[in-house]
Parts: structure tokens; C-alpha cells; sequence
């Protein structure tokens, strides 16, 4: 799906008055079972001691947990990116992974990646939940384009609201910001998560993302037998898409979707299964279950 919020080389926004920033602040909303709208926005370190990038929370820099392998929450870094996902109430499955694509340069300058523990966003119209994602949505628009340019968004503790937001494990691999709702506490339909985010010194700008849930999928690749509908679809990816869409859109390893890229048509699941990682089995499977490869 396209998104427009993700880092690039693009400068412009050192002439803000405020931490948030209007242009990139919205929502978008992810295709697949589980219907996963995310909503986001930028902010800029001001410095002020406690919440260095002025969300208005106080005490917000303290909310930080650190992702796997993250090292302190970087509060010298120039921007924030936040992110929270909310699994739509007429969502077909629960989430237990939602990815979030950035470039393979954005994925390198990041300095720091975790979740902010009970906070959420909020906008005019109360905290972001099933029913209000940030700034809303536009009637009659593309329901997959991303919704930008919301005038108040704000950071709020989520304690004293019947839903107080579920916890992502927030992990930075390759060019992918992954957030993992282990069970029990998969991210259910009607559900919100906590914010999530990371810091960094590059600037965003407009580009094609990926923002996607990933369903819980075998973790033997042995487990989906090849003629079935799944090892079926797989197949029917590999073999029409190319291999910078391997890499680029379904999230597979560089050397992944060079092996697969590299390789003739596929027959059966065996012989791809020697060309990937049991992580790259997972997005394959996921990709071609979300957009209409695996087929009854």
C-alpha cells in the first residue's frame, strides 16, 4: 500500500513554531484480514527537559521501553517519528505483527526504537481508538491513501479509558520497523495499541511504503504442504513478481530475493524452500495471503 510518512533526504521542516508538524500527521490504513489503521506523526526536538520533543505529556520521555536491541531513548536526535495501530472493529483477525516500511538509508540513521508505555494519541475529537483514527478520515476518499495534515494532535495517557492500549515488542531489521503483539495480548479487533516510534536525524519526505499486518504464520515452513492453497499461492507470487518487489514490497533479504529473483519458474514448494530463510518463508506466506495470492 502507498504511505507517505517515512524518511528520506528531504529537509524543510527547521522552520516549524511547534514540536508537531501539520504536513505529517494523519493516519493510513493497511489492506489484508486484519484491518490495521495507523496513525502517525513527526515531531521536533525542542529541548525542554522531561519531553524534549514538546509532545505536551509530561514525563513523556520517561514512558520510553526500549525495542530489542535498542540502546537508550535518544533524546539529542533531531526528529520522533510516532506511531500507533489500532485493529478496526470490522477487522477479520486479530493482528500479531504490523510492519511498517522505511528505507534501507532511514533504517540506518535511526538512533533509537521502542514503545511509549499507556500513551496514545488523541485529536479534537477524543483518543485515537477504533472509531477515531487521528484526524479521521475523508468521506469518498481512496480508503487506502494516507490521510495528512491534521491541525491538533496530541499525546494523552490512555489509564483512565476502558481500553488502555496493548504493548508491541518493537524490533528494527533491515528496512523494516516491526511491532509484535505476542499472545495473549495479539492485537484484537476493536483494539488499540500503545505509541510506538523511533528517533532520528533524517527528515521526512514523501515516498511509497509499506504498512502492513503480518498474520501469525507456521514457524515450520515444513507444516504447509506443497498443493495446498497456501503453498499454491506462494508459488503464484514467486513466480509472476520480480525481484526488487521481493525486496521492496514483500520485505524478503536482499540475498532472499536475489536467490528467488535469480531463479526458474517454480514447480513445487521444495525447491524454494532451499532458497530462503525460515523468515523470509513468513512474509512470503503473509504477502500472499493479504493480497489475493492464496486462492481457494
Amino acid at each position: 500500500m502507498r504511505f507517505a510518512l517515512i524518511a528520506g533526504l528531504a529537509a524543510g521542516l527547521s522552520g516549524t513554531t511547534h514540536a508537531y508538524t501539520y504536513e505529517w500527521s494523519g493516519n493510513v490504513l493497511a489492506r489484508g484480514p486484519a484491518r490495521i489503521s495507523t496513525s502517525f506523526t513527526v515531531l521536533e526536538l525542542k529541548g525542554d527537559a522531561g519531553d524534549v520533543f514538546q509532545t505536551g505529556h509530561a514525563g513523556f520521555d520517561a514512558a520510553f521501553v526500549q525495542g530489542d536491541s535498542s540502546p537508550a531513548f535518544d533524546t539529542s536526535a533531531r526528529y520522533l517519528y510516532l506511531f500507533q495501530d489500532v485493529n478496526l472493529a470490522d477487522s477479520a483477525a486479530d493482528a500479531t505483527e504490523v510492519r511498517t516500511r522505511v528505507l534501507p538509508a532511514t533504517s540506518r540513521a535511526i538512533t533509537s526504537w521502542g514503545r511509549f508505555e499507556g500513551l496514545g494519541f488523541a485529536d479534537e475529537e477524543g483518543p485515537v481508538d477504533a472509531a477515531n483514527p487521528l484526524g479521521g478520515r475523508v468521506e469518498g476518499a481512496d480508503p487506502y491513501a494516507a490521510h495528512r495534515g491534521v491541525a491538533s494532535p496530541k499525546v494523552v495517557a490512555l489509564g483512565d479509558t476502558p481500553d488502555r492500549g496493548v504493548g508491541a515488542n518493537v524490533r528494527l531489521s533491515d528496512a523494516w520497523l516491526t511491532r509484535v503483539y505476542d499472545a495473549p495480548s495479539d492485537l484484537k479487533r476493536g483494539r488499540r495499541a500503545t505509541l510506538i516510534g523511533f528517533t532520528s536525524n533524517v527528515a521526512p519526505t514523501f515516498a511509497d511504503a509499506v504498512v502492513r499486518p503480518v498474520p501469525r504464520a507456521p514457524a515450520d515452513p515444513g507444516s504447509v504442504v506443497d498443493g495446498s492453497p497456501e503453498a499454491r499461492g506462494i508459488l503464484r507470487l514467486v513466480n509472476l513478481v520480480s525481484a526488487l518487489v521481493l525486496r521492496g514490497e514483500v520485505g524478503l533479504s536482499e540475498d532472499g530475493a536475489a536467490r528467488v529473483g535469480a531463479h526458474p519458474p517454480f514447480r513445487t514448494l521444495d525447491q524454494l524452500l532451499v532458497l530462503v530463510t525460515t523468515e523470509d518463508f513468513r512474509l512470503l506466506l503473509a504477502f500472499a495471503q493479504d493480497n489475493g495470492y492464496v486462492r481457494p
